[in-house]
């Protein structure tokens, strides 16, 4: 009954030794996969991270683009004022001499049409002075003549 009782012995300590030894696995399996759970959430902290990175990059970038299309932008329209001011001024400028050579041509028809009429009246002054004189003459002559 001893070897009976060393046999029952033997074998709870064999179990014993077993449920240990499977209790330290199993430990050592939770245990790594707690590991591996922490490593995971940390890598996709990670990868979280490094997206919201490259979202931040790429707006960024994409402002950086947007003020430099501006900048392009108000250049561009810078230059159009430009011109635009430019063919103003242009016009304005054919305008005033197109006004300018209207007003010269008004001025010599003016000046024209004076001389016109100073020959014009000097003509019956010297047709009105020759009338006179011949009829002055005429009158002189029957004045003269005692009939």
């Amino acid at each position: 009954m001893a070897r009976l009782e060393e046999v029952r012995a033997a074998a709870r300590t064999e179990v014993q030794l077993r449920a240990e030894r499977e209790r330290e696995l199993l430990e050592s399996r939770v245990e790594s996969r707690g590991q591996q759970a922490e490593t995971n959430r940390l890598a996709l902290l990670e990868a979280e991270r490094q997206k919201r990175a490259l979202i931040h990059e790429r707006v960024a970038q994409s402002i950086l683009q947007r003020t430099t299309q501006e900048g392009k932008d108000k250049e561009r329209l810078e230059a159009l004022r430009a011109l635009i001011s430019q063919k103003i001024a242009a016009a304005d400028e054919k305008r005033e001499c197109l006004i300018e050579a209207e007003k010269k041509r008004a001025q010599a028809l003016v000046l024209q049409a004076r001389k016109v009429a100073k020959a014009v009246r000097r003509k019956r002054e010297l047709e009105l002075r020759h009338k006179k004189e011949f009829l002055e003459a005429r009158l002189q002559r029957v004045c003269d003549d005692p009939f």
